[in-house]
């Protein structure tokens, strides 16, 4: 049985904290741990004490070179920070984010929780390729942060306690196809349609492309597009092009005859 939740580490430095993470999410009943170009500073045989008990989940483990690459077949992906970012992307709160993790249907692929280096954290362009983000609070005072299997541990427990709380059912399983919410890599086809768009008309993303385009997928990820709304959308932008492109050739045209009067 498909994992619901998969934990993806990047650029872990600590063989012993991917261990401890393979242990948790076994215990919490999300049995799959990816990690995205590991930095280990020790032995990775390190990992296998900390795993006890899950052992077969660390033998698993799957690595990758990119973080697009972990989270191919994912239907979602929520990003963790623990610091302020300068930009406009809004920051759930993990209570927030396992409520909604509630209605996510099982059949359309593992929701993935995506957690970054212990010594910085997930970069600006790890959170733009991730739909959500998500961080914990901590007192601001306290001088300290939580270590990454803390983190991983408190969402996990959130997570398993939404899921539980779900029929066996599924309450948001959809007969209609059309009603079906876009999964991660059909949000990422989506972006690249509307940035093309943009970029026919000129657009130019402000404060910059990464922001820009984390802004936008927060947005749309927010609004949990459907197949029929991603016609529409598509549509749009295809208009969009096609205008464009008939502007310009107007204009050609135009210059043309301009050039045809001269001469």
């Amino acid at each position: 049985m498909q994992s619901r939740l998969v934990f993806v580490l990047v650029g872990t430095r600590s063989p012993g904290n991917l261990g401890a993470v393979c242990r948790l999410a076994k215990a919490f009943g999300f049995p799959e741990v990816r990690l995205v170009a590991p930095r280990f500073t020790a032995p990775e045989s390190e990992a296998a004490p900390l795993a006890h008990g899950a052992e077969d989940v660390l033998a698993a483990v799957r690595t990758f070179p990119r973080l697009a690459d972990a989270l191919r077949g994912c239907f979602r992906s929520i990003a963790t920070t623990a610091r302020g970012r300068d930009w406009s992307r809004v920051v759930s709160d993990p209570a927030e984010w396992a409520d909604r993790l509630a209605d996510h249907d099982e059949t359309a692929g593992p929701y993935a929780l995506v957690l970054g280096p212990e010594d910085r954290g997930l970069s600006n362009e790890d959170l733009a390729a991730c739909d959500e983000v998500v961080s914990i609070p901590v007192p601001s005072d306290s001088g300290a942060s939580l270590s990454l299997p803390a983190a991983a541990s408190i969402l996990a427990f959130l997570a398993s306690r939404s899921l539980r709380s779900v029929p066996p059912a599924g309450r948001s399983a959809r007969s209609d196809r059309n009603d079906r919410a876009l999964s991660a890599s059909e949000l990422d086809s989506l972006l690249a349609k509307i940035e093309t768009a943009l970029c026919e008309i000129g657009f130019r993303p402000r404060p910059s492309a990464v922001r820009f385009r984390g802004s936008l997928r927060d947005f749309l990820a927010r609004a949990r597009p459907t197949i029929a709304d991603r016609s529409i959308l598509q549509h749009m932008v295809a208009q969009v092009g096609k205008w464009r492109r008939r502007w310009t050739g107007r204009e050609a045209h135009a210059e043309k005859s301009k050039d045809a009067i001269r001469s």
